[in-house]
């Protein structure tokens, strides 16, 4: 993605509050050797240094993941879209302006850890939970066992 200077943050706040605040993206994993990357839109939490989400064990992002685990969380949920006549510069007919689109995105990086161990999925269930339905009353995600069997929880450093 291009970033001229001028539009680039200087405030990792900034990114962070923005990611947190987005809580969705597309998440990719390239593999190896294949024609297309996985692109898996998902939910997320931004925890520390990582994202942590969980998907459906047969999704097919794991077998891009086992070739290589190097991954990217791309977020730009706002974005608006310019007219050409609002670009015109000075004196120039509005008819020849440019169009362009403005938009907001942060592209978070890094390994990814598949964690097929349930107090993991757990942990990720329950930080989830706890961001999306606060105070809510829910059966503590371990003792689901034998359902914990069908998703995985994702881990991705972005350090």
């Amino acid at each position: 993605m291009l970033i001229h200077r001028h539009d680039a943050s200087d405030d990792e706040g900034r990114w962070r509050r923005y990611v947190t605040d987005a809580g969705f993206g597309h998440f990719v994993a390239a593999g190896s050797g294949r024609a297309l990357p996985v692109v898996v839109p998902t939910q997320f939490s931004l925890v520390g240094d990582e994202v942590w989400f969980h998907l459906a064990a047969p999704n097919p992002v794991f077998a891009a993941l086992a070739e290589q685990p190097m991954a990217l969380l791309s977020v730009a949920p706002d974005w608006a879209y310019i007219p050409g006549a609002w670009k015109a510069i000075g004196d120039e007919d509005p008819r020849s302006g440019i169009p362009t689109t403005y938009y907001a995105a942060v592209q978070l990086a890094g390994p990814a850890r598949v964690e097929a161990d349930p107090g993991e999925i757990a942990a990720v269930l329950r930080h989830q939970l706890g961001e999306q339905e606060p105070g809510a009353d829910y059966v503590d995600p371990l003792r689901h066992g034998a359902r914990l069997r069908a998703i995985r929880a994702v881990k991705v450093n972005n350090k």
